[in-house]
């Protein structure tokens, strides 16, 4: 029986018969459908187990959704496929309709599909599911965390923005980039990115203050280019984080160094990646401004920040959210968001975890 593959907004048409829905990948587990009508659960559809649907006959339009079986939100790394199948006894081939790949690390859960009659048969649209092309595993950790403090798989495009990140090349950051630190806090940003940038471009600048543009093939690419450009560079003093960030529609400036530039602009919202050992960042912190994302690193080169950031998720989250209050802009429901996902984090059990580390 033929195979139908489902990706963004495409469709297929099935028989007017059950339909089994079934949950497959590492995912399956972590997954539960629910079915919907005119926002309401679906009286007929029944789960005989979890992340397995069957709709006994479709009447009128059914959004199929996935939502966490347990827990708020689906862990990272939560990759599932879907297949909707006419399945008869003792048919080992049935007629069915597939989706590959939906990402949902870090969601609370996403539409999949619209089912609905059609001159006697049903037929299935995609909702929108998109094939994320690979990030480094770093970065995709980065995202799964905005994903989750946004509430949002990718931000609307009223509040996407393009990113320019500036590097600092001078002397202080030589040890930071030989040892994966700056290529850390890159991969924070372009997992951030995936998120908030939409379809928008995302560049770097290595160096000041003659400074070597980097542009990647894709944003997951681009640690690895400004990791060569920087290497590359010629020992430099002293980093320029100011100047005009150009391009159209709306821009987030994003600067990575060790400490807080003299000349940081503040008359425009600036994502500040720090890379500083803790006791460096009780001397640079009255200095750092809201969108500050802190990246820990040993003392010493004891530690590099891509060791760190792998193993301390609360660290992870805390250098996210922090680089998003100067990305994500204000007085948006986005912002707002954020905001509330962070009062747990601020407070309680966990700054006092905080005031341990740092």
């Amino acid at each position: 029986m033929p195979t139908y593959v489902l990706e963004g907004g495409s469709g297929a048409t099935l028989p007017a018969k059950p339909l089994v829905l079934r949950v497959q990948g590492p995912g399956e587990s972590e997954a539960r459908l629910e079915a919907r009508q005119d926002g309401t659960p679906d009286p007929t559809a029944m789960s005989p187990q979890p992340g397995v649907l069957v709709l006994p006959r479709v009447t009128g339009p059914v959004d199929v959704r996935v939502i966490p079986a347990g827990g708020r939100t689906f862990p990272s790394g939560t990759v599932i496929a879907l297949s909707a199948a006419i399945e008869q006894h003792g048919d080992p081939d049935p007629e069915r309709a597939v989706m590959q790949g939906v990402d949902l690390s870090g969601l609370t859960g996403r539409e999949l599909l619209r089912i609905e009659p059609r001159d006697g048969q049903v037929r299935l649209t995609a909702l929108g599911v998109v094939v994320d092309s690979p990030l480094p595993a770093l970065a995709a950790k980065a995202r799964d965390i905005a994903r989750e403090l946004l509430g949002v798989e990718w931000v609307p495009d009223s509040d996407a923005s393009a990113l320019v990140i500036r590097v600092d090349g001078s002397a202080s950051m030589r040890s930071l980039v030989a040892d994966g630190s700056v290529g850390a806090a890159l991969e924070v940003l372009a997992g951030i990115s995936r998120v908030t940038s939409a379809d928008l471009p995302v560049t770097a600048e290595a160096g000041s203050p003659n400074p070597t543009v980097v542009q990647a093939d894709s944003v997951g690419a681009l640690p690895l280019e400004v990791h060569q450009a920087l290497s590359a560079l010629p020992l430099l003093t002293g980093f320029r984080s100011a100047g005009r960030v150009g391009g159209a529609g709306r821009t987030s400036l994003c600067v990575v160094s060790d400490s807080v530039p003299a000349d940081l602009p503040v008359d425009v919202p600036v994502a500040l990646a720090v890379i500083a050992s803790p006791q460096a960042r009780e001397v640079i912190a009255p200095r750092a401004p809201a969108g500050t994302g802190w990246i820990p690193v040993g003392e010493r080169g004891e530690r590099s920040a891509y060791a760190w950031l792998s193993e301390d998720q609360l660290a992870l989250r805390e250098a996210v959210r922090g680089l998003l209050r100067a990305i994500i802009p204000p007085g948006s429901g986005l912002r707002a968001q954020l905001d509330e996902s962070g009062n747990d984090f601020d407070g309680g059990a966990d700054q006092t975890m905080l005031r341990a580390r740092f």
